[in-house]
């Protein structure tokens, strides 16, 4: 589920600032005004970095028990939380992440879900960077059983004009256990 629509952003230690409402893509940075003496120079357009807070709320069905958020990117030092708890930190700002929801997730409720990213410390990059969640995040709400994300490994050991040899590896993640007891 596509969960773009919708985000508040606010900067952090900014708690008497209201908040924007935004939808996903976001670069803050563009939306700021060039400094001269901006550290990242030039070579960040002149902008300045900051430290946001981004935050929405999700509801989550009973099951499954399998509860992610897909994040393609996050520029920068990012933490993500749900109902305040830490449950995924990714310090670079250009891959995509998975944040596992399900230790601190309230299924059949809602959640809330926080993403910090911090481009406060600059110059970081040689090229304009923004700051924000920048690209698209998304649930996957899966089974208990399931092929865990990025979990298909195909390798070709051999090949010639005839023939093809690939060895596919699959990574399952079972979370029947989380229902025992």
């Amino acid at each position: 589920t596509n969960l773009d629509m919708g985000w508040t952003v606010a900067e952090a230690g900014s708690w008497n600032l209201p908040a924007e409402r935004v939808d996903l893509p976001h670069d803050w940075s563009i939306h700021q005004k060039t400094r001269p003496d901006a550290p990242g120079a030039g070579s960040n357009g002149f902008f300045p970095g900051a430290a946001l807070i981004y935050r929405k709320e999700i509801a989550l069905p009973e099951k499954p028990c399998q509860a992610l958020l897909e994040l393609d990117g996050a520029y920068r030092n990012c933490e993500v939380a749900v109902n305040g708890n830490k449950v995924a930190q990714h310090a670079y700002g250009y891959t995509a992440f998975f944040a596992d929801l399900n230790r601190y997730a309230r299924f059949g409720e809602v959640n809330e879900i926080a993403i910090t990213v911090n481009n406060s410390a600059m110059p970081n990059s040689r090229w304009y960077s923004g700051t924000g969640l920048y690209r698209h995040v998304d649930l996957l709400l899966l089974p208990d059983v399931a092929i865990r994300p990025w979990g298909i490994f195909p390798v070709t050991e051999s090949l010639d004009s005839h023939l093809a040899v690939v060895r596919v590896e699959v990574a399952v993640q079972n979370r029947r256990a989380c229902h025992a007891g």
